[in-house]
């Protein structure tokens, strides 16, 4: 198939960047839950549980931004925002049900109510969460390597999603590997524990912020009142004497505001006018107020 001539090489890079850290994830998730069965560690599966989580979101912000990077989104100007927060609601909830159930588990190991993972177990476990430490670290070198100044915001939560992820496993591979090598099965026992109430509170941690992040979305809640008075500010700044503001729409949909402005000539204008004070405006506005989703009309019948 003749590839898009409107998408880079470079977005391709990030493309590929991350779906090979979809695919490298899933295989190594396939492995993991075989050792879990023999292992019985009680890390591999809070990072199992917590890891199947952040593949979801990372399956579904490559999307994104392969969409992005094609121009599929026009036609979800105020609804896509609906869906992201929706997904994030629902992978929260998963993270914060996990995380408590991880606290249980860790709590009944140190009472001495579970099994003690056997060092044969253990030794497994430090050896593919060392193969996890591997795949984090080829898939945050290729990120960064496909960064560049301007980068979308998806790209870099993407990135910083994997930077986190290395640091957390290079954490794990170090409980894992001192439970492994003891030879006394409390200490063990107390180094698995250890790792999974790590990834027991970043589960809980995360799953907070997903939560306090999507809720005032989908309940409709509107922007800042000092965000608002910015974009209303800028707009003024930048129009020209022949263009009228008729009004300003603002509404918290997804990760960023969502803007819409409508404009009124007051006289007539070229296509290739209305443009240019169109892309002169959307600077004013995001130099002002950041990063939006940012849609500007005139008369509801021209749009940017």
């Amino acid at each position: 198939m003749t590839p898009n001539p409107a998408v880079t090489a470079q977005q391709r890079r990030k493309e590929r960047t991350i779906l090979f850290a979809c695919i490298a994830d899933l295989l190594l998730f396939c492995v993991l839950f075989v050792i879990i069965i023999i292992s019985g560690s009680l890390t591999l599966i809070s990072e199992f549980l917590r890891g199947s989580l952040m593949l979801g979101i990372e399956i579904y912000t490559g999307w994104l931004l392969w969409s992005v990077h094609r121009n599929r989104l026009n036609s979800f100007q105020f609804g896509l925002g609906k869906l992201e927060e929706f997904v994030w609601l629902l992978i929260g909830v998963g993270f914060l049900i996990s995380g408590l159930w991880i606290a249980t588990q860790v709590t009944a190991a140190l009472l001495g109510e579970l099994h003690h993972p056997t060092p044969l177990g253990l030794a497994l476990a430090a050896s593919i969460n060392a193969f996890n430490v591997l795949i984090n670290f080829l898939t945050w070198q290729g990120m960064r390597d496909a960064r560049e100044e301007g980068d979308s915001e998806i790209f870099a939560a993407q990135l910083r999603a994997r930077t986190i992820k290395l640091l957390t496993s290079l954490i794990l591979q170090f409980s894992l590997t001192i439970a492994a090598l003891s030879h006394d099965a409390y200490i063990a026992m107390v180094m698995d524990s250890a790792g999974a109430a790590l990834v027991m509170g970043l589960m809980l941690w995360r799953g907070t912020l997903m939560l306090k992040s999507s809720l005032p979305t989908l309940l409709d809640a509107p922007v800042s009142r000092q965000l608002n008075d910015r974009v209303v500010d800028a707009v003024h700044s930048a129009l020209p004497k022949h263009l009228a503001l008729e009004h300003v729409r603002t509404r918290r949909a997804g990760q960023f505001p969502h803007v819409e402005i409508t404009l009124r000539a007051a006289e007539h204008l070229s296509a290739e006018q209305i443009k240019a004070h169109f892309r002169s405006i959307r600077t004013a506005v995001r130099a002002a107020a950041g990063h939006m989703d940012l849609t500007i009309r005139l008369d509801d019948s021209a749009e940017a």
